[in-house]
């Protein structure tokens, strides 16, 4: 009868190194892979958004809140009082004799939506979370869920056809984040593993 001896010192001493991991540094791995991933996210977003212009001329849709804050803010310009709107200019001029509030310029665009996007990496567990858009009060207007139950989260009519949702930005390409994550991680594992 042949008899076989395995030392499985080793396989136990990796196991003991794989559980102290786990416990302790796996939150290191995660956030690397988070990071990579939001990077990732980053670049998709960028290369898809902004879309080109659309053309000039004024959206047929709109509300009466829309339009009531549509002249507030012209108003408001035209005292000095708002820099909303950039590349709009509104005036009070005697016409006739009659005050009258003279509209002009169009729609520029700033660039400051794009410029304000981020991303943000959660860790609880064994779970990472990457949270990824602006701070822009009106971001989730132009890049939000359309589907949203909140309506002050849910993209706006208007941007519907025009600015894709960052969050089908991120479904469409959930492979790739994935992948992302997993490149991002597996260096700091391997490292710690390895006793680096």
């Amino acid at each position: 009868m042949a008899s076989v001896t395995l030392d499985l010192s080793a396989w136990v001493d990796f196991k003991r190194d794989l559980a102290t991991y786990l416990e302790s540094g796996m939150p290191d791995a995660l956030i690397a892979g988070g990071e990579r991933a939001g990077a990732k996210l980053d670049e998709l977003v960028r290369t898809t958004l902004p879309p080109p212009k659309q053309s000039s001329t004024p959206s047929p849709i709109h509300t009466a809140k829309q339009r009531r804050w549509w002249w507030a803010t012209m108003h408001a310009k035209a005292r000095g009082d708002s820099r909303a709107l950039p590349g709009w200019k509104a005036v009070y001029k005697r016409i006739d004799g009659v005050k009258t509030l003279v509209i002009s310029g169009g729609y520029k665009r700033t660039g400051k939506l794009m410029q304000s996007m981020t991303w943000e990496v959660r860790t609880q567990g064994l779970n990472v979370t990457v949270l990824y858009g602006t701070n822009r009060a009106y971001g989730a207007y132009v890049v939000g869920d359309p589907n949203d139950p909140d309506t002050r989260r849910r993209q706006a009519l208007i941007h519907q056809s025009n600015w894709t949702p960052l969050v089908m930005i991120a479904r469409q390409n959930v492979d790739v984040l994935a992948e992302a994550v997993i490149d991002g991680a597996y260096p700091v594992i391997r490292k710690h593993l390895s006793g680096g």
